[in-house]
Order: structure tokens, then sequence, then C-alpha cells
């Protein structure tokens, strides 16, 4: 059995609301919820983008079971503000590319562009790969295929070692 939610945090965006998603507390993230302290120093952040309420609880579970401080959103325009804001600086984002109000792409994008450093993975239950999504894949881009087992996951974070 996974731990219990310890450092994620659920993001509220409208994307949620349109579709009455209920199963996960919202939770808006506060300024002390990003603020070091002594323990998140040395914690890696992953921010997770996706719009199932399920696969968002799972993931932050496994995560946080793991030692990362987990951000999860459920929307591209709430991540990307939150991005954009410099509220949060994850090492890793991971997002869905099928997402109700955009796509992961959109997500990745804004990442490479306002946290450079971070390491981009995009997880699709579709196998078919567009030739913008193959070029990016070409440039640092990670893809995971859903279904994916939680230890395949695990092991790609455990190579993922992002830029300090």
């Amino acid at each position: 059995m996974l731990p219990s939610w310890g450092a994620a945090k659920k993001i509220d965006t409208s994307a949620s609301s349109a579709t009455g998603d209920s199963q996960m507390e919202q939770r808006p993230l506060t300024p002390t919820s990003h603020r070091k302290t002594d323990t998140m120093a040395n914690q890696k952040t992953i921010l997770i983008v996706d719009d199932e309420a399920e696969v968002l609880r799972v993931l932050s579970r496994l995560l946080t079971s793991l030692g990362w401080n987990v951000i999860a959103s459920n929307g591209v325009a709430h991540a990307c503000e939150q991005l954009k804001s410099g509220k949060i600086s994850p090492n890793v984002v991971l997002t869905d590319m099928a997402l109700l109000d955009g796509t992961g792409a959109e997500v990745l994008d804004c990442a490479q562009n306002w946290t450079p450093d971070a390491r981009l993975i995009a997880m699709s239950g579709y196998f078919e790969t567009t030739e913008k999504i193959r070029e990016r894949l070409e440039n640092g881009w990670l893809m995971l295929y859903k279904p994916f087992r939680l230890t395949e996951l695990a092991r790609i974070l455990d190579n993922a070692d992002p830029v300090d």
C-alpha cells in the first residue's frame, strides 16, 4: 500500500470545475507550499499534469513515497501560469499529452521556456507520434506510453538527472 499524500498538492483549474471532477480534494497552492525548507531543499520536485483524477492520485502517492515533492495539476492553463509566475520550479515535468484544455506539448513547451533545466516527460495512451512530437523527442523529451508500470516510471525518474 502506498503512503498518504505527503507533499502532493492539487491545483484547481477551470477545466476540472467544468467537468465536475470531485474525486480529489481541491486544494489551491499557497506561497508556503513552494518555500524551500530544509527538508525540501534536497528533495526533487515534479509537476504532474493529467486531467484524470485517479492518475494524479496514484502518481502523486507513488512519487511522494519515492521522496519527490509533487505538484499536481489537471490543466494546461494553470500549470503554465504557475511555471511562468516562478511560483514553482520543478526538476521534472510529467504530462499527459491529451488534456481537456489543450495538449501536453503546450505544457512541455511552457516548461522548456520557463524552467529550461527541467527534465520533460510526456505520457500518452496513443501510440501514433506526430512529426512535431518526434522532433521534440529527438531534442530531449521522453515519452512514456500508457498503460505503464509504476516501476517503469520510477526507473525513468531515477535516470532523469535534471541539471541543477
